[in-house]
């Protein structure tokens, strides 16, 4: 019965991430995408497996990369719990797409930084 809830919880998060109209996506603390959504696909034009292979930096347009990038390590270096900004990431075809950022960490048992949780709305 508990193996049931918990597939069936399992199951209800799978869909509400990869269902859902905001581009969404799971990165190791190094930032690299360990999961991506549907929407997230779309917006910058890459397959699933594109991305996973890929780190976040890959697809953040250079010039808006390092201000992006420093705002995310001050969350996975403990400053912040969450953080939210703006951004270019780029279209496979190279066109930039401006997007707004929240990023927030996912603290383990003890509260130790595991990932980080991104949402990019174009």
């Amino acid at each position: 019965r508990l193996y049931g809830a918990l597939a069936e919880s399992e199951d209800r998060f799978r869909r509400a991430f990869e269902d859902n109209a905001i581009g969404m996506a799971l990165t190791g603390l190094d930032g690299r995408f360990a999961r991506v959504n549907r929407a997230l696909r779309v917006m910058l034009g890459r397959t699933e497996e594109e991305l996973l292979a890929a780190g976040l930096a890959s697809v953040l347009e250079p010039a808006t990369a390092p201000e992006a990038l420093a705002a995310l390590a001050r969350c996975t270096g403990g400053e912040c719990d969450s953080v939210q900004f703006e951004t270019t990431v780029l279209h496979v075809d190279g066109e930039p797409v401006r997007a707004g950022v929240t990023a927030s960490v996912v603290r383990g048992a003890v509260g130790e930084p595991l990932y980080l949780s991104v949402n990019v709305l174009d």
